[in-house]
């Protein structure tokens, strides 16, 4: 199972709001064209999400 950290625009800025489990892998992720990235979207990486695997949507 998968995690997937959520979070929200506030205007340009996005905002962490959190993670929730999505019970799909990222074999199941990239066929729906997600793909990972080197780089929280965040500009920071979140406490308690140092491991994370951050990914993207075409």
């Amino acid at each position: 199972m998968t995690s997937i950290i959520i979070g929200q625009y506030n205007g340009d800025k996005l905002i962490y709001k959190g993670h929730v489990t999505l019970g799909a892998g990222m074999m199941h992720l990239s066929r729906r064209g997600y793909q990972v990235i080197n780089y929280s979207p965040f500009g920071y990486v979140p406490k308690g999400n140092k491991e994370a695997v951050w990914i993207s949507h075409n």
